[in-house]
């Protein structure tokens, strides 16, 4: 049978109400319903339709995750099967509980999204059925209430207005008899007990989820709690923003010489009168021996002491003739010795004299 079959012309089976509903009969129930009414041309729904519309992410409360399995279970139950190759699914339930079309849009509407009041109903089924107003729906939802029993008693339970809410919500019952909110359930006892000891549990596990944390660190972390420390090289200059780290977030000496890797930090990166004579305690100025030049290349240079390492420096003449300067770097081309000697070399078109310096710090 194709999908364009109407449901009416399927081979009938009653649907079992003679028990009450699991979850995954209602959910396809429910989907059966709705798919019949907002996407006509596809139904009666294949098996993997119907696995599809009950696992949905919206329009569910609660969202399930049926495998093919459960569904088809579920349809050999509530649905009719037809078709000559793949079977399609339809459902009977309005023609047997003999209800009229507005009563079977709000059990549908009520087995897939759950609790709802009567104006959440109205507007959640406005592709199913435009119901006049919400009076109306409130008047379908107590004749559903108070079927007669021999018709098959009450289909749906209206539950007690929650604290703080303007409506009450209704619940169907062909799942069986709905258990009643615990808040609603104390309201309707006259006893707040309940709601109290509800309370006081949900409270404790709050306090238990939020207390500090204890045992041993992970991640970027390492120690134990309370006082755990960043690992060595968990934390880079590629992670912290431009001027998010200042000399006020710093406390004296947090910074030694030891934690700055050689030329990490450059003339460059230093903004001006950042750093003064109070920040380079451990900063000497060295001053070399003297080389005469009279248009001649002369080279000057300054060696700092052991235990220090060459961070800037710079030249001077005597006089303030004209000169010519090639070079002007820390190393030492003699022993290969980077960062220990600071050489300059120039040259002067008249009779001077070519000194160097350099500031040496204390490693």
């Amino acid at each position: 049978m194709s999908a364009e079959t109407a449901p009416g012309a399927l081979e009938a089976h009653p649907v079992p109400l003679q028990r009450p509903l699991s979850a995954a009969e209602a959910r396809v129930l429910g989907t059966l319903m709705e798919k019949a009414r907002t996407v006509p041309d596809s139904y009666p729904l294949t098996l993997n339709m119907v696995v599809a519309g009950c696992n949905q992410k919206t329009s569910r409360e609660p969202v399930m995750q049926l495998s093919e399995a459960e569904a088809q279970q579920a349809l050999d139950l509530v649905a009719e099967a037809g078709g000559a190759r793949v079977p399609h699914y339809a459902h009977n339930l309005q023609r047997a509980l003999r209800i009229p079309e507005q009563s079977a849009v709000l059990l549908g509407l009520l087995m897939l999204r759950g609790p709802q009041t009567a104006a959440e109903l109205r507007q959640n089924g406005e592709r199913w059925y435009r119901f006049a107003d919400v009076s109306s729906v409130e008047a379908f939802l107590e004749e559903l209430q108070d079927r007669a029993a021999e018709r098959g008693g009450s289909l749906v339970l209206k539950l007690p207005r929650a604290p703080g809410a303007r409506e009450a919500r209704w619940m169907h019952r062909l799942c069986g008899e709905p258990e009643v909110p615990v808040a609603g359930a104390a309201l309707a006892a006259g006893s707040g007990a309940a709601s109290g000891a509800a309370l006081t549990e949900r409270v404790a596990a709050l306090e238990a989820r939020t207390s500090a944390p204890s045992g041993p660190a992970g991640g970027d972390l390492q120690g134990q709690y309370p006082n755990p420390q960043l690992r060595a090289n968990s934390v880079t200059s590629a992670e912290i923003a431009p001027d998010a780290v200042g000399q006020d977030d710093l406390g004296p000496q947090a910074v030694g010489a030891n934690e700055v890797a050689l030329d990490a930090v450059g003339s460059l990166a230093l903004a001006a009168d950042s750093v003064g004579s109070s920040e380079l305690k451990g900063v000497i100025a060295r001053v070399g021996a003297g080389a005469a030049s009279n248009n001649t290349f002369v080279e000057a240079s300054v060696t700092c002491q052991p235990g220090e390492m060459v961070i800037g420096g710079g030249y001077a003449w005597t006089n303030d003739a004209a000169v010519d300067m090639v070079a002007s770097a820390p190393d030492d081309p003699t022993t290969g010795n980077p960062n220990t000697t600071w050489v300059v070399r120039g040259r002067s078109a008249t009779a001077n004299t070519l000194f160097a310096w350099a500031n040496c710090l204390q490693v």
